[in-house]
């Protein structure tokens, strides 16, 4: 008889703890949001450029409730593009690249910076480890930043108009 009380004690003790981890598992949501900013970049010609943005998740509705809930941050997918260039008469071109968090995206070649904003050319930020240092500084400060930097080559000045997006997965506790 006793040994039969402590198999029934195990058995719901297992039984409760189960519950408990898939309770908890349950109040958890995923939520997907797409973090975009635009990063104003203005060059004299040739030269360096830098411009940083940042991204706080306070801003983003889907997530603002659940700031003090996060669980998890995942990022999906990173890029970034270029959305719009001023009208020059000659060809700029150069080298960029996106640092965020003292993790740095690119070179990336840009042979014609006006050929890339009309094709619409998107350069994925995809090295996954950088991509997750990045995800753990987003849980824990609940925000980050990101520069466009380079150097640039361009016989008159021009302004472009750089897109940065995350798609990430933030996962909060619900109740």
């Amino acid at each position: 008889m006793k040994t039969f009380k402590q198999i029934t004690f195990i058995f719901i003790s297992v039984l409760l703890l189960n519950s408990c981890n898939q309770a908890e598992k349950l109040s958890q949501i995923d939520i997907d949001t797409t973090l975009k900013k635009s990063i104003t970049v203005s060059s004299n010609g040739s030269g360096e450029i830098s411009q940083n943005i940042a991204f706080d998740l306070s801003e983003y509705s889907e997530v603002s409730p659940y700031l003090d809930k996060i669980k998890a941050v995942k990022i999906n997918s990173a890029e970034y593009k270029i959305v719009s260039f001023s009208d020059i008469n000659t060809v700029a071109s150069g080298v960029l690249s996106v640092i965020s968090e003292d993790q740095t995206f690119g070179p990336f070649t840009h042979d014609n910076f006006l050929d890339d904003k009309n094709n619409q050319t998107v350069y994925s930020l995809d090295d996954a480890s950088k991509l997750n240092i990045i995800a753990a500084k987003i849980k824990n400060s609940k925000q980050f930043s990101a520069t466009v930097s380079g150097n640039v080559v361009a016989e008159e000045a021009f302004t472009m108009v750089v897109e940065v997006v995350f798609d990430v997965r933030v996962t909060v506790q619900a109740l």
